[in-house]
């Protein structure tokens, strides 16, 4: 077994937390089409402006964001569309476990498990 980088694990654990937010994650897959206004990025999530310019912190802070100023507005956009794009691939595959642990979006149980012991 190779050895293992406990500083790689360090940031890859602050960038999933960064994510593990529903607001966050909705900010980030938002971003996947093109940059967006603090403003605009409010009215998507229907969260307050400063709320949501806490959690565009902590997503830039992670790396998963960039910005840039024009005028009196700050764009936001992704550093990287591989990073959503490898985001898809995982949400996709927590989306399946959840259906094959018979359970709905939110964690609760959908459906009464089959078989079993």
């Amino acid at each position: 077994m190779a050895a293992t980088n406990p500083n790689l694990h360090e940031t890859q654990a602050e960038v999933l937390k960064a994510i593990g937010h529903p607001i966050r994650l909705m900010i980030v897959k938002s971003l996947s089409v093109g940059e967006m206004t603090v403003s605009q990025i409010s009215q998507l999530t229907a969260a307050e402006q400063s709320n949501v310019s806490r959690h565009l912190a902590l997503l830039k802070g992670a790396g998963i964001l960039r910005s840039r100023k024009a005028g009196l507005n700050v764009y936001y956009s992704l550093n990287s569309h591989e990073f959503h794009d490898n985001l898809r691939g995982l949400l996709d595959s927590i989306a399946r476990l959840a259906l094959m642990n018979g359970q709905d979006r939110r964690g609760l149980s959908a459906v009464p498990p089959s078989g079993g012991c």
